[in-house]
Formats: structure tokens, sequence, C-alpha cells
């Protein structure tokens, strides 16, 4: 436990670094693109996400898993995983280029969006299952140090130097578009260079990963892996479906919003770096010692968290990223409850996940995944953007109610274990921060 808190104070210090970066090469990109063009930015973006979301195949969880489970060569094992995402990047490439023009005519915004944008934006797709699946692996090995630098510090600074050197000259968007791309690419460089030692190693005792193998982790992804599609694929496709119907600057708007809260998020997502590993190793009864916990403290800050957000980014959002986004109150209002529960539900599903029992984890993102589909295609019409608003916030409550109903079933805890705070874990705590 003594390790994992020590893990998780270093993944916090690089997600607050890489929160204070990321905050601020997105003022210089807002501004720089202004509203509409920053929700062309980001509709560009959108079916490669979707994209990348379900046709990783839940991978990702199922590496970090059996990395410490099969006795097998880890070489092997990587060369395997990166040949598979090579051809399934290929297929998606091919597939999304060939429906450029509907593409285009969805959007319904030529200024904007033509095929060239399409062809580059396409290329996100195989930078991203790359930088996804390698970063499996370093997680895999346990190096949380090396994927907090990487991830939270060295990818954000990146994108930082490349809005300045754009922002010389009078750049297209489509100049815009490419940098994320080329961030993956670093991403996924510096990653490969931290995992040399752990690739590279002879060990001749270990056997060699066959296709047997890469089926039974395909299998285990599989069972989570609709899961993960119904929580990624959520605000990726309300936007979708929202695109035709609103203009590009309220996409903008909300894609701003959710950016500003998943910085407040990166609290929470610190913990998730170094717990899944440490689950994984983890046996049953550790795990319900661990688990409840971390909620007990998170839940704490969540509390605090959520007035202070309500009554400071109406203010503080305008003065950063201009006057064009002074209308945001409702948007925070309505998203708070919902965005920043996200890791929260997360932690709680990744043990069951880790223990066993993904199939919760397709449960709960489903529920909610239903309610922010039905929610969005009846009322979109009557109620515009505020539909996908309460779509979005909704979904990630109900996936965050039966979560927690979950866990209880499986592990036999109670609401209060793992909500409230107790007198032990003030001890806890301060016992803890003694120590370090």
């Amino acid at each position: 436990m003594q390790d994992f808190l020590n893990k998780s104070i270093q993944s916090i210090l690089g997600k607050y670094i890489g929160s204070f970066v990321t905050a601020f090469y997105s003022i210089f990109l807002i501004n720089l693109l202004g509203k509409d063009a920053y929700g062309a930015y980001t509709v560009s973006f959108l079916i490669p996400s979707i994209i990348t979301a379900i046709g990783s195949f839940g991978l990702g969880p199922s590496i970090i898993y059996h990395i410490n489970k099969l006795k097998v060569d880890t070489l092997s094992f990587f060369r395997l995983v990166f040949l598979f995402a090579t051809i399934i990047s290929l297929i998606y490439v091919v597939i999304f280029n060939y429906f450029n023009g509907a593409i285009i005519k969805y959007v319904n915004n030529p200024i904007f969006i033509d095929k060239q944008i399409v062809l580059i934006s396409s290329l996100t797709i195989p930078s991203l299952l790359y930088r996804k699946y390698i970063r499996a692996f370093l997680r895999g090995f346990y190096k949380i140090k090396e994927t907090v630098f990487v991830e939270s510090i060295l990818s954000p600074i990146f994108m930082l130097l490349g809005v300045l050197v754009l922002s010389l000259k009078d750049y297209s968007l489509h100049f815009f578009i490419v940098l994320p791309i080329i961030t993956n690419v670093f991403a996924f460089s510096v990653m490969m260079f931290f995992l040399r030692k752990s690739l590279f190693i002879s060990k001749g005792a270990l056997k060699k990963f066959k296709m047997k193998d890469f089926k039974k982790i395909i299998l285990f992804a599989i069972k989570g892996h609709l899961g993960t599609i119904f929580q990624k694929v959520n605000f990726e496709l309300i936007l979708l479906i929202l695109t035709p119907s609103i203009k590009l600057g309220e996409i903008g708007t909300l894609s701003l919003a959710i950016k500003i809260l998943n910085i407040f998020r990166g609290f929470i997502d610190a913990f998730i770096n170094a717990l899944a590993p440490k689950v994984s190793k983890s046996k049953l009864d550790q795990v319900i010692i661990i688990i409840p916990r971390l909620t007990r403290f998170l839940s704490f800050y969540l509390i605090l968290l959520w007035p202070f957000l309500w009554f400071t980014l109406p203010i503080i959002t305008p003065v950063l990223y201009g006057n064009e986004f002074s209308n945001m109150d409702l948007y925070f209002k309505i998203l708070i409850p919902g965005v920043t529960t996200i890791s929260l539900t997360n932690i709680f599903l990744l043990s069951l996940t880790f223990t066993g029992n993904p199939k919760y984890k397709t449960y709960a993102r489903l529920l909610g995944f239903i309610f922010s589909l039905l929610f969005l295609i009846s009322f979109k019409d009557q109620l515009g953007i505020v539909a996908g608003l309460i779509s979005i916030s909704g979904g990630y409550l109900i996936s965050a109610f039966y979560s927690i109903y979950s866990v209880r079933k499986v592990h036999k805890v109670t609401i209060s274990d793992l909500v409230f705070l107790k007198i032990e874990d003030y001890k806890y705590l301060r016992k803890s921060i003694k120590k370090n």
C-alpha cells in the first residue's frame, strides 16, 4: 500500500504539472483559432476517436493484466500486438478515406472541413492505437513515473511548443490538426526508449508469445471492451449527432468545457495510473482494503470540488479564453457532477475488472450509454445543446450509481465503506505522511 501511495503521489504531481501546461497551450490554441475554427478542430477528431475507441478491442487493460500473469517473452508479446495494430490501422484509414465525401456532406461545413482535413485526421487512428498499446506495456511493467512523465508532462510541453511555433505565422487549420498526430508519434518514441530494457533483455527461460496467447488476451479484452466503448464513445458520439444541427461554435464551447473539467479530474486519474497494475498483482482481500479507502478520500475531494467549480469556472473561463466563451455558466452547472465523477467510476470498475469481473464494466457503461443516446435523440430538436449537456452528464452519473451497486455486491462492502471518510482514514493518512 505504501508503494502504491508513493506511485500515486508521483502521478498526481505529474498530472498537475501537465494540466497546467495543457491549460496554457489550450489558451493559445483557442485564441489563435477562434470559437468556430476550434469547433471544426474538435469535429475533425470525432470519427477517428470513435474508430480508435471501438477498434482498439480493449487490448490496453488486457496487456496490463496479462503482462503480470503470462510467463512469456515480452518482446514476442510486443511484436505480435504491434503487428496487429499496424494491420487494423491500415484497414481503418482506408475505410475512413473511402467515405470522405459522405463525412464532408454530413458535417456540412465546407469552409472548415475538406478532403485534406479528412485525410490528415484519419492518420490520428494509427498514431492513437500505437500510443495506447505502448502505454499499456509501460504501465504493465509498473513504470508509473515514466508513464506520467510522457503522458502528463512531456506530451503537453510538446503540444505547447508546437502551438507556439504555429502562432508565428498565419497557418491554416490543417497544420493544427497535424500537431496532435506528431505529438502521438513523439510520445510513442519516448515510451519505446523507456521500454527498451524490459523488452530487449534476453529471458531465454520464458516461452515465446504465440497466437494462442494472443487469442487469450483478446478474449479477456473483449469481455470488458464493450463497457469501454460505451464510455469513450459517449461524448464523441453525442457531439457527432449534434454536429449537423448546431453551430460549430457550440461544439467548440462544449469541447472546451469538457477539457477544462478534465483538468480537475486529473487528481483522480493520477491514482488510476498506479492502481491498475497494483490491483492486477494483488489478492482479493488486499483489493477490498485498497479500493474503499481510496474511494473515500476521492469522494471527499469531489464534495469540495463541485461548489468551487460551479462558482469559479464561469468567471475565469472568458478571462482566459476570450469573451466568445462568456456564456458557459449553464455548460458547467450541468456537466460538473457527471464529468468529474467519471474517474471515481473508473476506479470502482477497475477493481471489478482486475479481480475477474469485467462484465460489470460493460453493464455500468451500457446503462449510461443507453440513457445518453435515448435522451439526446428524444430532446435534441427541442433543447439543442442543452440536450447534449444533460445526456453526457446524466449518462456518466448513471454509470457511477451502477458501479457503486456492483462493487457492493461483489466485494461485500457498504456504501458508507466506499464513500464516507472514517477516523481510521485520517490516522492512516497522517502515518503515511510521516513515513514520507
